[in-house]
């Protein structure tokens, strides 16, 4: 990794906290009660988000309870995505896995990769 890369990924790591705030921003506006706060959660899952590099998704009300949640314990550094603990590592099945995953592709062919 070069010093490039890690900046990219800080600068994208910023933007999706940016975003994450951008949703549930409007339950901080206010004191709510409880229910109306689980009432506009509810709303927002219902929707569709367009995300910073463009694609199109919605979030189930759960992750945006984490999401206001996290941002008020920690602020918008409790927004930003976490970075894998295994990042760089090897991920490879274990020995015993190996095995198992013989005829894997002929049980379930609709599982495999499109070519």
């Amino acid at each position: 990794m070069n010093e490039r890369d890690g900046t990219d990924r800080d600068a994208r790591r910023r933007q999706l906290a940016l975003f994450r705030h951008a949703i549930i921003g409007e339950l901080d506006i206010e004191k709510l009660p409880r229910g109306e706060r689980s009432a506009r959660i509810t709303e927002l899952a219902g929707r569709t988000y367009e995300l910073p590099e463009g694609s199109t998704r919605p979030f189930r009300a759960r992750t945006l309870w984490a999401w206001w949640s996290a941002y008020q314990r920690h602020g918008l550094e409790g927004l930003l995505p976490k970075a894998r603990a295994d990042r760089g590592a090897l991920r490879a099945l274990t020995p015993t896995l190996r095995p198992r995953r013989s005829g894997f592709g002929k049980k379930f062919p609709h599982a495999r990769p499109p070519r």
